[in-house]
C-alpha cells in the first residue's frame, strides 16, 4: 500500500490510475471486503488511509520521509510542474529552495495527520525514516 496525496498543483492524477487498475485487472473482488462495504469507491482499498483500518492482524507503518518514486512522480509529476520549477530541486534535493523544503515537509505532516486517528484508534506504531 501507498500513501498518495495531491500534487503541488492540488491535482490528484494517482487516484484515476487506480480506479482504472482496479476496472482492467478486476482487482476488487480481492480488496478487503469490510473495506469495500466502507466506501462507495473500491479503488480506495488500495489506499492505507482506507485499508488499515479494516485490517485486523498486527502491522506497523514504516514510511520514508522522501519517498524517491512519489517525489518525481506523483507529488511533483510533469504535469504540474510545465516551467520546471522544480527540476533542479528533484534532480538534486539539496538545491530545493526554502519554499520548496516547506512545500516537501508540509506533505510529511499530511501523512502523520492522516495517519494520527488510525494510530490513536488501532495503537498502531510506525517508523518515519528521515535523511
Amino acid at each position: 500500500m501507498s500513501f498518495f496525496r495531491d500534487d503541488i498543483s492540488g491535482n490528484n492524477s494517482i487516484r484515476p490510475f487506480f480506479s482504472s487498475l482496479v476496472a482492467l485487472q478486476g482487482a476488487e473482488k480481492n480488496l478487503n471486503k469490510d473495506c469495500l462495504n466502507s466506501t462507495l469507491d473500491p479503488y480506495l482499498c488500495f489506499f492505507p488511509q482506507y485499508a488499515l483500518q479494516n485490517i485486523k492482524t498486527p502491522y506497523f507503518i514504516l514510511n520514508s520521509a522522501y519517498d524517491v518514486y512519489q517525489f518525481h512522480h506523483i507529488f511533483v509529476p510533469p504535469s504540474s510542474d510545465p516551467r520546471g520549477h522544480w527540476s533542479r530541486c528533484k534532480a538534486d534535493p539539496s538545491a530545493c529552495s526554502t519554499l520548496q523544503i516547506a512545500t516537501l515537509q508540509g506533505t510529511i505532516q499530511c501523512f502523520v495527520q492522516i495517519f494520527a486517528t488510525c494510530i490513536k484508534r488501532t495503537g498502531v506504531k510506525f517508523i518515519e525514516l528521515r535523511s
